[in-house]
């Protein structure tokens, strides 16, 4: 209701984790450990940022034309200039990471790592 016009950009993800104390995880057998291993990782990311959120997207789209809204998606050389201008911010979290003695590149470079193999699949 609050606009017409909508645009894709397909440049963001939802977040999503599950943290529990570790003397509490360390209270629990390793059977149920396991449990929690094989239902977390890869397996819980595929199914909610994945399969789920793919689902999501396509039944808001889905409901936005039934609105008569339009639904814009951008072009990939318009992403690039999005990525483009992105960079400047990007270079300061991996600086204000390594200047924490964390490591930043090491997650961006794994960061891009998936990204890459889960939008060529």
């Amino acid at each position: 209701e609050v606009t017409k016009y909508h645009t894709r950009v397909g440049i963001s993800t939802t977040v999503l984790f599950f943290a529990m104390n570790k003397k509490t995880w360390n209270k629990l057998p390793p059977d149920v450990q396991k449990v929690f291993d094989d239902l977390s990782g890869e397996y819980l990311g595929a199914d909610l940022n994945g399969r789920i959120a793919d689902r999501t997207v396509l039944g808001v789209l889905k409901k936005l034309e039934a609105f008569g809204d339009e639904v814009i998606t951008l072009p990939p050389q318009e992403i690039q200039k999005w990525k483009k201008a992105a960079q400047p911010a990007i270079e300061n979290w991996l600086k204000t990471m390594e200047d924490k003695g964390l490591p930043g590149k090491k997650v961006l470079d794994e960061a891009y790592r998936l990204r890459k193999k889960l939008t060529s699949s």
